[in-house]
């Protein structure tokens, strides 16, 4: 099988996909906007061919992807792995007739409005959201729900272009800044969760887990504070069941997925967003230290085999707790010391993800929820 992978080298840990896909014994070609010999020394092993191409020139990309079939014949996938390039992959599909979402598809899923009424019409509960243009939308929206509401584009991911708005003063201070397609919704006092994995070509999940945060991802961007987040080693079943009605009504296949949740009051949950990829960062990473396995091979697994992997139970929590660049009470060679074993990693994040996700991080495992909170609060202590 032939399988394009646009952009492989970014972000930089996507090598490993590519490997994976090596591995199960697909022809890996890769599209990308940087020259060949920029690619990481990892990667290059792993792909079969590569052409230099700007993605955002889709009539370049589709001379480079038809370069590519006149090498080496029909095209079986192509895959990007990265919610920016989604509406690319989905028109090459179609342009090439390769399996796959298409872009009216596509489209549906990246509308916050659209998925949330697939969500609705199967029993799936989301926040009440409306979509606005003008101030007087907004605070007719608020005499209805109160105060305080979130405004973020209908189109977007996470907390992307998301802001509060505490009182009628903030949306006419803000209406300046409302995108030209904007949602509002009441600001939900809940815990984030996410249900992430694999479904296979029959639409079944093949595996999943789950991950909590400490702090939703727009407050900790508008106040800098401290983030850290954490795999369960078990998916609880009231978010597996909800996860997989959301799936179902988003009729996805072969894809990864990352939902996320509010867990509410009383232990129930409410879907907030469907991104239908992998989850960022090193969030992979943390999956495979879970179960010591190879989330990247189980996908693979499943693209070109037609498999429907099963996955260890996790073994271990692990933990991404940040730092920004401030004065913190243990340094570094201190907390090396203290954690031991218990330390995987420690990096610097690109400033790409710094807002959201913190200037350095620190990947923990633990075998009990007690020591990921403790071993937490020795790194983040000031």
């Amino acid at each position: 099988m032939n399988v394009v992978f646009l952009s492989p080298h970014f972000p930089p840990n996507f090598w490993l996909f590519a490997r994976a896909l090596h591995e199960q014994g697909a022809r890996v070609l890769g599209v990308g906007d940087v020259p060949s010999e920029a690619l990481a020394p990892e990667l290059r092993p792993h792909l079969a061919d590569y052409v230099q191409a700007p993605l955002t020139d889709r009539d370049q990309t589709l001379r480079s992807l038809g370069l590519l079939v006149h090498r080496h014949g029909r095209l079986g996938r192509i895959e990007s792995l990265n919610e920016h390039w989604l509406p690319l992959e989905a028109a090459l599909r179609e342009d090439f007739n390769v399996p796959g979402p298409r872009p009216a598809q596509v489209a549906l899923w990246q509308d916050k409005l659209a998925t949330y009424r697939l969500f609705r019409d199967a029993g799936v509960p989301t926040p009440q959201t409306e979509a606005v243009v003008s101030q007087e939308q907004v605070e007719a929206f608020a005499s209805r729900v109160g105060y305080p509401l979130v405004c973020k584009p209908a189109v977007g991911v996470g907390a992307s272009g998301a802001f509060s708005l505490r009182s009628a003063e903030e949306v006419r201070a803000r209406l300046t800044t409302l995108p030209e397609r904007a949602v509002v919704q009441p600001f939900i006092d809940g815990r984030i969760v996410t249900f992430d994995g694999v479904v296979d070509r029959e639409g079944e999940v093949a595996f999943s887990f789950s991950l909590e945060y400490s702090h939703g991802v727009m407050e900790v961007i508008r106040d800098g504070l401290d983030i850290s987040f954490w795999t369960h080693r078990q998916v609880s079943p009231g978010l597996a069941q909800l996860g997989t009605s959301a799936l179902k009504a988003l009729g996805l296949k072969e894809r990864w997925f990352h939902l996320e949740l509010f867990r509410l009051a009383g232990g129930r949950y409410m879907v907030l967003e469907a991104n239908l990829r992998p989850p960022g960062g090193f969030i992979p990473d943390m999956m495979n230290y879970a179960v010591d396995d190879d989330v990247a091979r189980a996908w693979a697994r499943v693209v070109v085999k037609g498999e429907s992997p099963g996955f260890p139970e996790p073994k271990f929590h692990v933990g991404h707790v940040a730092r920004r660049t401030r004065a913190y009470r243990r340094t570094p060679e201190e907390l090396a010391a203290q954690l031991g074993d218990r330390l995987l990693v420690r990096r610097a994040l690109p400033a790409l993800f710094a807002a959201g996700m913190g200037d350095e991080m620190y990947l923990v495992r633990t075998r009990t929820l007690a020591e990921l909170r403790e071993t937490t609060e020795l790194i983040q202590a000031r």
